[in-house]
């Protein structure tokens, strides 16, 4: 597990453990998860959060976005994430589950297709190559996706199999404008 993954899983811990005791705020209530707030009529509002570090012999740009809804895994629900990320110069696009091994693969290189649709259009192929950890799947064309995601009006959902079939996870766009210049402006041009 990375140091940041590590961290991120912490965080969750600490947050959830929170909720449970009764001490949680509007950011960080039971139903909308890690950086979203609950809404009036009880609807949840995401927001990109800026994970970006610098620790002096690394620097990685990254902002993730959690899903509105919350995702089940046998038994369990929880939020999806979606991280884009420039590190040296490099771009990459992961959808993840905190401590949640829900993307188990039938090969063993852990290869695979996706859908992907942006707003309601057309289902499209994506690859993918998955993580050791199966928390994660990360995109293999990153710079198509952004591209595409900037082009949308609003969201961008996925059909990824799982351990209970397949996950559907929606992410909004909102801040992706600002997100992309960023990503732009630590190295990573799209």
């Amino acid at each position: 597990m990375n140091k940041k993954r590590f961290v991120l899983t912490a965080c969750f811990a600490i947050l959830f453990s929170a909720v449970q005791s009764g001490n949680a705020n509007a950011s960080f209530d039971d139903y909308c998860g890690i950086g979203a707030e609950t809404n009036s009529d009880g609807s949840c509002s995401p927001y990109w959060m800026d994970w970006s570090s610098n620790d002096g012999f690394a620097k990685e740009t990254q902002f993730i976005i959690q899903t509105a809804e919350k995702e089940y895994f046998s038994g369990y629900s929880s939020h999806l994430f979606l991280a884009l990320t420039c590190s040296k110069r490099k771009l990459s696009v992961e959808v993840l589950a905190l401590d949640f091994p829900i993307f188990p693969d039938a090969n063993l290189y852990g290869n695979g297709t996706a859908l992907v649709k942006f707003d309601g259009g057309k289902p499209l192929n994506i690859k993918y190559k998955r993580s050791s950890n199966l928390e994660s799947l990360f995109l293999s064309d990153a710079k198509s996706f952004v591209k595409s995601f900037a082009k949308a009006g609003s969201s961008v959902s996925f059909k990824i199999g799982n351990s209970d079939g397949y996950v559907l996870p929606v992410f909004m766009k909102l801040d992706l404008p600002v997100v992309v210049k960023q990503l732009k402006k630590a190295g990573c041009a799209i």
